[in-house]
């Protein structure tokens, strides 16, 4: 679950135990002032949904998301129209998505449990740009002003 930035509204991952056919994964937005649950994305776009981060605005959510591959990928959908737009979808998966509090990025971790890094996505230009090298970095969340990323850092073993 993720809270909205203005509070009004939380972001579920449902999971349905419905037999074949049925949407098993939802991500869906529960209006918190009128009760009012309404599914925005689900398993049928982007198989097993991972993770969420809303926007600074409120009008969209980031999420990382798998299809039947093992590649994962960097998703956004608008609350409001529903609509589903990929980000990222080649390349090694991603997890973990945080957005910047301008709006103009997101971080997000690449790789697998004996290596991973954090990186940035800039979602005018599309450029990726990897921050981090020689660990297994997980987890990462903006700092309010947005100059600084924290992220956690666990040391390969071996």
């Amino acid at each position: 679950a993720a809270l909205s930035p203005d509070g009004s509204k939380l972001a579920l991952l449902l999971q349905w135990k419905y037999p074949h056919g049925r949407e098993p994964e939802q991500l869906s937005v529960l209006d918190i002032r009128t009760g009012k649950l309404e599914r925005v994305a689900g398993s049928s776009q982007v198989a097993q949904i991972d993770a969420l981060s809303w926007s600074p605005d409120g009008r969209r959510i980031v999420l990382t998301g798998y299809r039947p591959n093992p590649r994962g990928g960097l998703y956004v959908v608008d609350v409001a129209t529903k609509r589903l737009t990929p980000l990222l979808v080649r390349g090694p998966g991603a997890r973990s998505p945080s957005w910047s509090p301008d709006g103009r990025s997101v971080a997000f971790v690449r790789g697998n449990s004996r290596s991973s890094s954090i990186w940035q996505l800039d979602l005018a230009t599309h450029q990726l740009q990897r921050l981090t090298h020689g660990g297994v970095d997980l987890a990462p969340a903006w700092a309010p002003g947005g100059k600084a990323l924290v992220f956690v850092r666990r040391r390969p073993s071996g």
